[in-house]
């Protein structure tokens, strides 16, 4: 049971549904989707409260893991935000409310003339047309094209095949998988330690959590592998995907089979989560040529 604000409680699996009855309401902002706030919820510090039948999340930063707060709903806004500053500063929390909803902001235009409202450009989250990754169309994709016809002309003993991310064979395939990433990425573990165990955090609820993966053989050996829902509304979301990059393009090839997969299940937008300022994630995320963002907001 979620408590009653400025009560907090640790975020656990039996609130899942409790959870849902108020996300369900938004389009899938990919940080409060369920799976997402389970995995990256790395150092088990994520909170939860309700205030005038709003969501409230005490999150902590992907990148730094300092807490924050941010709220989902549309229930007395005025004297949710005015409780919720209080809060923060009888808290000594910084001064400021981060990944709010754009739906949420523009149920505030009454009153949002008392608060600093800015655009958080880092964390919106980009959304793919499904029919643009299924047929790589158009002269801005042709590049794209190019990498899907040159793997399958060069890796033609490449397959792919779902995955039972229940598997705990195929779990440690995946980790093994990551590491390699991280060594071909020349990154540290202090670099890559959320990530890495924000995916094992996942693997751990694979049974209950409504994620399908897809994954990519060359014989025996794991080269790539994507971790997907679809979600409430109808979008795909990725939650995670890894490869090795000496097979050139298998990230194409990843999100054009994703792509298809969704097709067939009658989803046309894929939410492909935030860039969190990262400049190598802002090029790739815009190299698939978003066609709409569901932007967030932070108001202090």
């Amino acid at each position: 049971m979620i408590p009653i604000f400025p009560n907090f409680v640790r975020l656990s699996l039996v609130m899942k549904q409790d959870i849902e009855r108020y996300i369900f309401q938004f389009q899938s902002y990919s940080d409060y989707n369920f799976n997402s706030l389970w995995s990256y919820n790395t150092k088990e510090m994520i909170e939860v409260s309700l205030l005038h039948d709003n969501l409230v999340v005490k999150f902590t930063d992907y990148l730094t893991g300092n807490q924050f707060l941010s709220f989902i709903g549309r229930n007395m806004l005025l004297a949710t935000l005015e409780e919720l500053f209080l809060y923060l500063e009888n808290e000594k929390l910084p001064n400021a409310l981060k990944l709010i909803p754009q739906e949420v902001v523009e149920s505030m235009k009454d009153f949002s003339h008392g608060y600093s409202v800015r655009e958080d450009e880092e964390n919106h989250d980009y959304i793919l047309s499904v029919e643009k990754l299924v047929s790589f169309s158009g002269n801005k994709l042709r590049g794209k094209r190019n990498f899907l016809n040159r793997f399958h002309k060069h890796y033609p003993s490449v397959i792919v095949v779902p995955l039972n991310l229940s598997d705990p064979s195929l779990q440690s395939e995946i980790i093994e998988l990551f590491l390699l990433w991280q060594e071909n990425k020349q990154a540290s573990d202090k670099d890559t330690e959320i990530e890495k165990t924000a995916i094992r955090r996942l693997l751990g609820i694979a049974g209950g959590s409504n994620c399908f993966s897809i994954g990519m053989y060359d014989g025996k050996k794991l080269i790539a592998f994507s971790i997907n829902e679809i979600t409430h509304d109808g979008y795909g979301l990725i939650h995670f995907e890894k490869a090795n990059t000496d097979y050139v393009g298998v990230y194409t090839v990843m999100k054009h089979e994703i792509a298809k997969f969704l097709e067939q299940k009658g989803v046309r937008f894929i939410n492909y989560e935030q860039n969190l300022g990262i400049p190598s994630l802002k090029k790739a995320k815009e190299s698939y040529q978003p066609v709409k963002f569901l932007k967030k907001y932070t108001i202090s």
